[in-house]
Formats: structure tokens, C-alpha cells, sequence
């Protein structure tokens, strides 16, 4: 290969490997845009980034292949000249077996690890906990620092009537005995504190989940006997949730789960992974899913922003 080729294919190479590096800055615009009139629009993240670039790098290995084998077949058909026909045919099986290559690792990658290409977690907390045995791998994106909890379900959302958050709820113990029945826990191995009258933090109430949200819960401990499943929040008013009327923590919507290995397979396997949903700086990787009775799941991985738990909301 002529020195400028090398030149030229090295100096392409390094700008492939190294422009992930941009994302790193964390960008925001300094004045609104006709897209996003509050200014407030960051990077992706290097992870997201860095799934697209695997992504697009195996896309441009398949079209150059593609290409390579059509010039040197068109010149091992054309030619009568057997040391042109020998390089030609050398060529084509240099990059049928370059794509093989890649494809192979391709499948290997995202059979052995599902989300592979689109969910890179990068977060020291993934890194530990893969080290340790624990969890790691694992409409769209609202214009505001929260996920929409209006997302899912027909008809407006209701307030439950079996209690005010914050307040001792009778069905409290009711629903951590049903929950306990199926081996899920709620907020820790002790089972956790319920919030006493006006309490917004450091409790977990679930005496005002749906019965909906119930049953789901259920549905995949069921499905998943070694997910382990660990509510670490419910319907207690507070604690960073989203309030008011909506398909929210509060109403009786959602929980959050704590990652595991084993839940994360899971839902990487029978939910399918759509845009992610831009929550608390981040974008996080949301995944959406039908049980068996009829319940849709959206499952929101907020790995991104520092806390171990899967946003997880129930609509029926």
C-alpha cells in the first residue's frame, strides 16, 4: 500500500476512534432553538454516542464489502488474465471474510450482553457492580428534566382513594403481605419503614398501588423466579417523584426496582427498547412491554443518573 494510502487510512481511522471524545464536554446551547425553545439541550451522553458509532462502524463495513466484492467480481468475470482473475478472487475473499469477522463479533457482543450497541453504561456504578457479581446490563424524549408520566394508558389517570400519600395507610400492610407472598421485598431486606403522617422521605409506601401495578409486579416475578425483585420506592407522596394528576409514583403507577443482573436480562429481552426519555440531565434507556394480561410496562433505566433502579409504570 502506497504511503499516502496508509497516511490517509490511519488519519481516518483516528478521527473514527476519536470523535466520541466531543460528547465528553457535556454541551448546552447558549440560546434557544426553533426545536427547543428552553435552551436547556444537552449532549446524549458518551454512551448513547458510542452505541451509534458501533452501529454506524458495522454498517459501513457491510456497504464496503458489498462494494469491494461487485468491482473485483466485475474484474475476475472481465478479465482473461489468470494473475488478474487471482487477485481478484483474493480480494473478494479478503472482504467476505472481513465482514464475517465483524458480523461474528456483532452477534457474539449482543447475544452475550442484549443492548449491547444501543444501552453502554460507562458509569463507575456499572463498572463496580459487574466487578462485584451485581446488576449492570443492561413519547420520546420530553423537552423538560423529567420523564413524562403521561406517556402510557387510555383516558386520564385516577387519584387512588385508599388513602393520602404521606399519611398511615390501612392497606399498607395488605399490600407488603400480597407483595412478601411472591418473594418481592420492599425497600430492603428488613422490608423497609412505611411513611408515618407527613412523612415524604426516607420511607416507602405501597398501600396505594393499583391493583394493576400489583398483578404486574406479580406477572414478572412469575416470569423472572431469580429476579429478586426489590421495590425501593412506591406510592409515598415526595421523594423526588412527580406529583399531581398523572401516571405517576404517587398515583399508584409506578415503582422503582432495583438493577440486577437478572432483571436487566429480562427486560432487555421481552420489553423492546424505544427512544430513550430525557430525565434528570440524562438520557435514559426506556424499554416498553405487554405482560401476559393485557398490562403495559414501560421500564426506564436511570443507571445514567447515578441511581441503581429501574423506573417501572403500569397501565392497564
Amino acid at each position: 500500500m502506497p504511503t499516502r494510502s496508509k497516511i490517509l487510512a490511519l488519519g481516518l481511522s483516528s478521527a473514527f476512534l476519536f470523535l466520541p471524545t466531543v460528547v465528553l464536554a457535556e454541551y448546552k446551547l447558549l440560546e434557544p432553538t426553533i426545536v427547543d425553545r428552553t435552551g436547556d439541550v444537552s449532549s446524549p451522553g458518551l454512551g448513547i454516542y458510542l452505541g451509534w458509532l458501533f452501529n454506524a462502524f458495522f454498517a459501513v463495513v457491510a456497504i464496503v464489502t458489498f462494494i469491494q466484492i461487485i468491482i473485483t467480481g466485475v474484474s475476475y468475470v472481465t478479465s482473461a488474465i489468470p494473475q488478474v482473475k487471482a487477485v481478484a478472487k483474493d480480494k473478494m475473499g479478503q472482504a467476505l471474510f472481513g465482514f464475517a469477522l465483524a458480523l461474528g463479533a456483532w452477534l457474539i457482543l449482543n447475544t452475550i450482553s442484549p443492548g449491547t450497541f444501543t444501552n453502554i453504561d460507562l458509569s463507575l456504578e456499572n463498572v463496580v457492580q459487574t466487578a462485584t457479581g451485581g446488576g449492570s446490563s443492561t413519547p420520546t424524549n420530553p423537552p423538560a428534566d423529567q420523564d413524562n408520566d403521561n406517556s402510557e394508558g387510555e383516558g386520564e389517570p385516577t387519584d387512588n382513594n385508599n388513602g393520602e400519600p404521606g399519611s398511615t395507610n390501612p392497606n399498607e400492610q395488605v399490600v407488603r403481605d400480597r407483595l412478601s407472598q411472591s418473594n418481592i421485598k420492599v425497600s430492603g431486606t428488613e422490608g423497609g419503614t412505611p411513611c408515618a403522617p407527613g412523612q415524604t422521605s426516607g420511607c416507602t409506601d405501597v398501600g396505594n398501588l393499583k391493583e394493576t401495578t400489583i398483578t404486574g409486579l406479580e406477572q414478572i416475578r412469575e416470569d423472572c423466579p431469580d429476579c429478586g425483585l426489590l421495590v425501593t420506592a412506591g406510592s409515598e407522596a415526595g421523594n423526588g417523584h412527580v406529583g399531581g394528576s398523572g401516571y405517576t409514583h404517587e398515583n399508584g403507577y409506578k415503582v422503582d426496582l432495583q438493577r440486577g443482573a437478572n432483571l436487566n436480562n429480562y427486560i432487555g429481552t421481552n420489553f423492546q427498547e424505544v427512544d430513550p426519555i430525557y430525565y434528570d440531565g440524562q438520557y435514559c434507556p426506556t424499554y416498553v412491554g405487554t405482560l401476559e394480561d393485557g398490562t403495559r410496562v414501560r421500564a426506564m433505566d436511570e443507571s445514567a443518573t447515578g441511581r441503581n433502579i429501574w423506573d417501572m409504570q403500569f397501565v392497564k
